[in-house]
């Protein structure tokens, strides 16, 4: 009777496991995914498409992570997920005045994809304005500028808004050909500490 108990125990436990771990690899596809249409998104000034397609795919991340809401992994999940769901929301609020996401069809109509901003707040017209003017300076080590030289730029937002972060990361990404690291990606690397 011990062994049968013991052995009913021991399937529970590894069907759970099971389970738990099939759900973390559900959870990180829809996570990975999302990351990627975040890129994307941000590459095309977040487009209306572009950035309700990342939301999707955060929304079946979240609802991946409900299902394993009661476990240890939750703890070491969650920050990933709340990270990239603020980023999202702040890239919205940006985008919110881009002829891209008000008319979804914009660019397909007037006959090109390159989007740009009706209105924009002055603090992020000032933020871009600044950021373009230090990249077009002389680069002091390599011939050319700033901009078209490959250097690790660090940008510091203080006292940090999230907002202005994001318009820094999303010029980056649309106006040049520099990667910016996205708030969820510092997450990933460094925990959330």
């Amino acid at each position: 009777m011990k062994i049968s108990s013991f052995l009913i125990v021991i399937f529970n436990l590894l069907l759970f496991t099971n389970k738990s771990i099939c759900q973390e690899s559900e959870f990180l596809k829809h996570m990975e995914r999302a990351e990627i249409a975040s890129f994307y998104s941000a590459s095309l000034l977040n487009g209306y498409y572009e950035l309700e397609l990342a939301f999707a795919y955060l929304d079946s991340a979240e609802n991946d992570l409900n299902k394993v809401k009661d476990t240890l992994l939750y703890n070491s999940l969650f920050p990933r997920f709340k990270s990239l769901q603020a980023e999202l929301g702040v890239s919205k609020d940006i985008a919110a005045d881009n002829l891209n996401y008000i008319y979804p069809h914009y660019s397909l109509i007037s006959g090109y994809r390159n989007d740009f901003n009706l209105i924009d707040s002055p603090e992020e017209l000032l933020v871009e304005d600044v950021m373009l003017n230090i990249l077009e300076q002389a680069d002091p080590f390599f011939k050319g500028n700033l901009l078209d030289n490959s250097h690790f730029i660090l940008v510091t937002v203080a006292p940090f808004d999230l907002g202005m972060l994001g318009v820094c990361t999303d010029f980056l990404t649309s106006e040049t050909n520099h990667y910016a690291i996205k708030p969820h990606e510092v997450t990933e690397i460094i925990g959330t500490q």
